[in-house]
């Protein structure tokens, strides 16, 4: 059996023995394969570094385009309800004097179910009808607050559809 101390007898007769040459071989060799490893490292972390610094600046370029566009849509809904307004009151004449120059007809029936103030229930206007003279007009009661709702419902759904005319064009 062999014994610690004789086992280390042994193996430092055996290391004795390897010229200092090989040593040196070796101590070059584990040397270079450590800086190589550090080399490697470092080439990785700074690939690490490059991809970093390319995703940041294109993750920055993509929400600056996403701001313009957040921007472009704000200022086209602003637009959109300024035209709306400037429409409203470039129309609030032409309105109030189809209304006047409809004449006022009796009131439509106030028992169509309908809430109380509602459309239908107050006094309504017609514009004068162009017609021959053998032809029977039908005439619709609608009331001053329906031609200005009509109208400016009318104003707003053509503003919707240039502001989606305008999201389409972008």
């Amino acid at each position: 059996m062999f014994s610690a101390g004789l086992l280390f007898a042994r193996v430092s007769g055996l290391l004795k023995r390897v010229p200092w040459f090989v040593w040196a071989a070796l101590a070059l060799i584990a040397a270079v394969l450590f800086y190589g490893h550090h080399r490697e490292a470092q080439g990785y972390a700074k690939a690490e570094a490059y991809w970093k610094a390319e995703i940041d600046a294109m993750e920055a370029e993509r929400q600056a385009a996403l701001d313009s566009e957040e921007e472009a849509l704000r200022q086209l809904a602003k637009d959109t309800d300024r035209n709306v307004a400037k429409e409203r009151e470039a129309n609030r004449p032409a309105v109030e004097s189809f209304i006047a120059r409809g004449g006022l007809r009796q009131a439509c029936p106030r028992d169509r179910g309908t809430a109380g103030g509602s459309t239908g229930s107050g006094p309504s206007v017609r514009e004068a009808p162009v017609v021959d003279a053998a032809e029977q007009v039908q005439v619709v009661g609608v009331t001053a607050e329906d031609v200005r709702i009509c109208t400016d419902n009318t104003l707003k759904a053509e503003a919707m559809r240039d502001f989606i005319l305008g999201l389409e064009a972008k």
